[in-house]
């Protein structure tokens, strides 16, 4: 059975702020369901997802690193 969090839980779950986690669900580097205004989040599809991500935005810089943006690549 799932277990869902809402933004303030996967943020404790995580230990990332809740910008943080914004940033990353509106690039679609995590997934999350939006129920009207709010967000919630399948935990196990979360931990899931970064797992499989090492080779991916949160591999080598960093979050933090991947999260900027890059001007280069800005259009």
């Amino acid at each position: 059975m799932a277990t869902w969090l809402d933004l303030d839980g996967l943020a404790a779950h995580l230990k990332l702020p809740k910008s943080t986690l914004y940033k990353l669900v509106n690039r679609g580097h995590l997934p999350g369901h939006k129920v009207g205004r709010a967000w919630r989040f399948d935990r196990d599809e979360v931990d899931l997802s970064i797992k499989a991500a090492r080779k991916g935005p949160f591999s080598e810089k960093g979050i933090d690193d991947n999260l900027r943006d890059n001007p280069k690549t800005a259009s």
